[in-house]
């Protein structure tokens, strides 16, 4: 029987699905907004000082023009290499407060201890 032949998996979806709620409006305005000023802080620093200040796009942009470096023969890998290091660290540091909380609730102890997972994460 294939994929589209089975009926739980289709029955997880559906029930995934419906509990999805789409963001008002006022929500996804302001996510862009935030998204763009990131952006531009981001690219301002990177213009001023060499450095990115975001972690997720500044490291993969990094990646990239690492990347880039390395094939026209500027320099090594170490560059990109470090910028993947960080990248990798930020990545791991959010997976493990994503097991931490969940619906903004830590499960450890059955106390809210999302500020706690937040310095851990930011330790890392």
């Amino acid at each position: 029987r294939g994929i589209s032949g089975d009926t739980e998996t289709a029955r997880k979806a559906e029930t995934v699905r419906q509990a999805f709620k789409r963001p008002a409006w006022w929500v996804l305005i302001f996510g862009w907004s935030l998204a763009a000023c990131a952006g531009i802080v981001n690219s301002v620093s990177f213009r001023c000082f060499g450095h990115f200040v975001s972690h997720a796009t500044g490291s993969t942009t990094s990646i990239a023009l690492g990347i880039e470096g390395v094939s026209h023969g500027r320099h090594g890998w170490e560059q990109p290499a470090d910028a993947a290091k960080l990248l990798a660290s930020f990545l791991v540091g959010a997976f493990a407060c994503g097991l931490l909380i969940d619906k903004n609730q830590v499960h450890i102890g059955g106390k809210a201890l999302y500020g706690a997972a937040l310095v851990g994460n930011a330790l890392l």
